[in-house]
């Protein structure tokens, strides 16, 4: 017999793999084109010509002085888990709670931390993370991206770009070095 846990532990990593794939979905086809559907001209402006302009794929990748309350969904963030709230509530009516669980943890997980991670790559602190491998890797993936836009399209979990093909590894990989001497601190 297969326990609760277990079918939250399955279903929450599956999800997670789901959620990496929603992410390129969304990210290419709402984020970097101008699709004729409500609210996606919204994501498409903020993203392409807002948040690719201000931070390119240069010094000007991290914040440095600039106001920076932009890089952050705010309330469109929800909308994936919203997106899936009838899903969410058939699998728990015909499958198992266990199972819906698992989906909505992966996404509050994966939205979390898509907007946590997203926004200390842009703005550094010297966060105990930042000098882990692993958020290395993945800052230099997302670095990636602003310089090539249809490239490196998942920010937390890129196992979607290795699986559409749209992974890449472009020369000028390396991440600023530091992020810009902010005005105050010049004098």
């Amino acid at each position: 017999m297969i326990t609760p846990i277990i079918l939250f532990a399955v279903s929450f990593t599956g999800f997670l793999v789901y959620a990496s794939f929603f992410e390129w979905t969304v990210h290419r086809y709402a984020m970097h084109r101008p699709v004729p559907l409500i609210h996606t001209q919204f994501f498409f402006k903020g993203h392409t010509f807002d948040h690719h302009r201000t931070y390119a794929g240069d010094d000007s990748y991290l914040v440095g002085d600039r106001p920076h309350d932009d890089l952050t969904l705010g309330w469109s963030a929800a909308v994936p888990t919203l997106l899936h709230t009838p899903v969410l509530i058939a699998l728990a009516v015909w499958l198992s709670v266990p199972v819906s669980a698992g989906m909505l943890g992966a996404f509050v997980f994966y939205g979390f931390f898509y907007e946590y991670l997203h926004y200390s790559m842009h703005v550094p602190k010297d966060r105990w993370f930042e000098n882990t491998w692993a958020f290395k890797w993945l800052n230099n993936n997302h670095l990636q991206h602003h310089r090539k836009h249809n490239s490196n399209l998942n920010v937390l979990l890129p196992f979607a770009d290795y699986i559409m093909g749209t992974h890449r590894i472009l020369s000028g990989g390396k991440l600023p070095s530091s992020q810009p001497t902010l005005a105050a601190d010049a004098t």
